[in-house]
């Protein structure tokens, strides 16, 4: 039989991994475990961002709407996440279901156009610009020059060589 800890530690790995069904059985077998944080605070809804599953991600928000609002220890939420990974279908899903989620700021006060244009995730930060009323008066500081036409792997290994 799975303890709560397992089930808990099991709906974080099925977020992160995509795999919808097994978080739904862990979720089934514990309920309190869809609440389940890392120890960065992150829930399942910040993982499933992050890691761009973005069916696995609706499926979460669908069953609890407060995960949009939920913060990380850096007061981050998944819209955040999804914004520095380059989650472009990922934050126009958010989007749609609370245009507010954009505007929202971290503790250091970056929002999610701020995140992308530093990850260079240029799409998502475009498409937050037009989404978003006033943003198109925003400065963007990045300490990176970022193209459009880079490779997600080539920004890669240009994050790991600066």
């Amino acid at each position: 039989m799975a303890t709560p800890y397992s089930l808990h530690a099991s709906v974080l790995s099925s977020a992160a991994q995509g795999d919808s069904e097994q978080l739904l059985r862990a979720v089934q077998a514990c309920p309190e475990a869809l609440y389940a944080r890392s120890e960065r605070g992150y829930t399942a809804a910040h993982l499933a961002s992050w890691a761009g599953h973005v069916s696995t991600l609706a499926i979460l928000i669908h069953m609890d709407q407060s995960f949009l609002a939920a913060t990380d220890v850096f007061g981050q939420t998944a819209v955040h996440l999804a914004a520095a990974a380059g989650s472009l279908v990922a934050l126009q899903m958010m989007h749609s279901i609370d245009a507010t989620v954009l505007q929202q700021a971290t503790r250091a006060g970056s929002n999610a156009a701020h995140l992308a244009a530093l990850r260079c995730a240029l799409a998502c930060a475009q498409t937050m610009f037009v989404c978003v009323d006033g943003w198109m008066n925003m400065t963007l500081l990045s300490p990176r020059r970022c193209s459009p036409t880079r490779t997600k792997g080539e920004r890669e290994r240009a994050r790991t060589h600066t």
